[in-house]
């Protein structure tokens, strides 16, 4: 199989509507990527969503199961407690992968944050901050997936 590579470490965000096809793109790319991985919103916000079972009244092992009650992602609970940190969680997590000179595919769905500038003011402004002190040259990328 023939490997890409990036001229440089290059953080790629795949954005898209649910069901557009952003994982199966990002699958069907990964293979040849070299230095690559990738952080899936669905893979940060799942567990949140989670709730553990606390029938038995007293803090165990079993709580971290999360067998409890799931809140539904399109739900107050989402858009109200974990929406936003699941996008930081997402750029933290790339960004101090980039800074290993690895290349992150950040998938997510970023619609309404693209609407709001979320590049330009939250994405660029960070990565300067969190990536200046270590002279990494870098690029971002982003990919949008629409049916």
């Amino acid at each position: 199989m023939h490997e890409l590579a990036f001229s440089k470490p290059t953080m790629t965000f795949i954005v898209g509507g649910p069901g557009v096809g952003k994982t199966t793109l990002v699958d069907s790319l990964f293979p040849k990527l070299k230095n690559s991985l990738v952080i899936r919103q669905d893979n940060i916000s799942g567990p949140f969503l989670m709730t553990p079972d606390k029938s038995s009244g007293v803090f165990n092992v079993n709580w971290y199961k999360l067998g409890g009650a799931r809140h539904p992602i399109n739900g107050g609970h989402y858009r109200d407690n974990i929406g936003i940190q699941v996008y930081r969680s997402m750029l933290e997590l790339a960004t101090d992968n980039l800074a290993f000179g690895l290349n992150p595919f950040v998938e997510g769905n970023y619609l309404s944050s693209i609407k709001c500038k979320y590049f330009q003011e939250i994405v660029d402004p960070f990565l300067q901050e969190h990536l200046a002190d270590k002279s990494i040259s870098y690029k971002t990328k982003i990919i949008l997936c629409y049916a």
